[in-house]
């Protein structure tokens, strides 16, 4: 008391409604670990968020063109009844389903966003999904190409929402590869529209596979600017298979699968992704691909 008093504090006595638990306060405002790694990577590279915002605000006027997986991403939100007495089997009560236009769709938007004039190239069911994405996507202002496959449908992921929870997960799609036809059709896309830079975003959901990635990539017109994004840490994928592009954007995770490296951290990552993207010429000398950059990003 002596001691809280020299410098003006007091006792105060409550009553014993209110329960001050220590756990209780430390999770007032626990630490958010992937943005103070983002802090400290941007500190570490000398990058602002007005670089940032700068980065932003430069994309408007730039034509781009994106090419990938078209994912319709769906929440059925509903309320739980109880369960049945004779199967463990959960029974809930519909009450709205909501449809987004996600992967590939959503990287294109979020560039028209930006400011970007931009051209999408996608391959689509002939379903009512697909004439949803063509209407979401035209009110963006996003100029849609879509290839129509009437073998496999509109890729849609539908989660069964109840109380906040994630019931479970429905997915409808196809994830074989495209045909060689559609190939030759996206590969005629990619060459007739001079744009300042190509975007290959790749869900892993039949556009992008070894056999694909080198026809779709020969077909972009020399000078444009080369992106890839590689969304495919939990399937069959690799961000390491687009070879000499100027920019590849694998998160934490991804470049993790890619390497097969647990143990780096964020830093020695990226520079042991680096050597693994150069390509081999004619002569089987390595050599960089030009401007070649590499974002590696903390986990989603």
């Amino acid at each position: 008391m002596k001691v809280l008093e020299s410098y003006g504090g007091e006792v105060l006595f409550t009553p014993g409604d209110i329960v001050y638990s220590s756990s209780a306060l430390l999770e007032l405002a626990p630490p958010n670990i992937a943005v103070e790694k983002l802090m400290l990577l941007m500190q570490g590279e000398g990058v602002t968020f007005k670089d940032l915002r700068d980065a932003m605000t430069a994309l408007k006027g730039i034509s781009a063109h994106v090419v990938g997986d078209t994912i319709v991403d769906s929440h059925t939100y509903t309320s739980m009844i109880g369960g049945m007495t004779k199967t463990p089997t959960i029974s809930v009560r519909f009450e709205k389903k909501t449809d987004y236009v996600g992967g590939a769709g959503v990287v294109a938007k979020h560039l028209r966003a930006a400011g970007a004039d931009v051209t999408f190239s996608t391959v689509l069911g002939n379903d009512a999904y697909k004439d949803f994405v063509i209407d979401d996507l035209a009110s963006f202002g996003v100029r849609c190409l879509p290839i129509i496959d009437d073998t496999r449908p509109t890729t849609n992921k539908n989660a069964i929402v109840s109380e906040g929870y994630r019931l479970l997960k429905i997915d409808t799609l196809d994830n074989r590869s495209i045909s060689d036809k559609i190939v030759e059709q996206l590969k005629l896309e990619i060459a007739k529209h001079r744009t300042e830079a190509v975007v290959f975003s790749d869900f892993r959901h039949g556009i992008f596979n070894r056999g694909t990635i080198p026809q779709l990539t020969s077909a972009i017109p020399n000078g444009t600017f080369r992106v890839a994004d590689s969304q495919v840490a939990s399937r069959w994928g690799n961000i390491l298979e687009f070879e000499g592009f100027d920019l590849i954007t694998p998160n934490e995770r991804e470049a993790r699968f890619a390497l097969g490296d647990q143990d780096s951290v964020v830093r020695p990552l990226a520079l042991e992704a680096s050597p693994a993207l150069e390509v081999q010429d004619g002569n089987s000398q390595m050599r960089r691909p030009r401007d070649h950059h590499l974002s590696v990003g903390p986990p989603n």
